[in-house]
């Protein structure tokens, strides 16, 4: 007996979707008809996008299927498309900013720039770059920018943001991290537990 695509009851579909990431699940079922569109709709596939397994060939062919002024949400792992960064266009709507994999802290800067308005969450994530041996810790890599103007910058241009997440051992950077905010202060080198 065969069952036609239109007959699967919403709850099979969903199911089906769960189990798919972001881009598997948009790229399979944003064209096939009204009702799975609606289902992407519903499920937040088009609010939530997490590209974070998107190579940037693929991020470039997935583009056009993103309803960019519906996007809420946004994750990137730039160790997958290093370059994708530098390629969205402005998203109104966008809240939450999730970047892996960071190696230059400029472009996050300047994505967060574009998208200052409206963004309330920044968590970067390049903790991969940097590995802790014995009490010390060892770079790997250098940032190309100092995390601690990356900061302020961020803290003083970026004035919707509530949240800033690093994503990393902040004890590595303690020592030269002094932040000033209009009128409090928040000194990470001194022990706040």
């Amino acid at each position: 007996m065969t069952t036609a695509f239109d007959n699967i009851p919403d709850l099979s579909l969903i199911e089906i979707l769960s189990y798919l990431s972001c881009t598997d699940a948009l790229w399979a079922f944003s064209n096939i008809n009204a009702r799975m569109t609606t289902l992407l709709i519903e499920l937040g596939f088009y609010r939530h996008a997490n590209l974070s397994s998107t190579r940037y060939y693929q991020f470039k062919a997935f583009l056009p299927i993103l309803r960019l002024n519906e996007i809420e949400s946004l994750a990137i792992d730039c160790y997958a498309s290093s370059i994708q960064l530098n390629k969205w266009p402005y998203l109104p709507q966008l809240i939450t900013l999730r970047l892996k994999g960071v190696r230059n802290l400029v472009d996050v800067y300047n994505f967060a720039q574009k998208h200052a308005k409206t963004l309330m969450h920044l968590t970067v994530e390049s903790s991969d770059d940097y590995q802790t041996v014995g009490l010390t810790k060892t770079k790997k890599n250098y940032p190309s920018w100092n995390l601690s103007d990356f900061v302020q910058k961020v803290l003083r241009h970026l004035c919707t943001l509530r949240l800033l997440d690093l994503g990393m051992e902040t004890a590595f950077f303690s020592t030269s991290l002094v932040f000033k905010n209009h009128t409090n202060r928040l000194d990470l080198s001194k022990n706040y537990t």
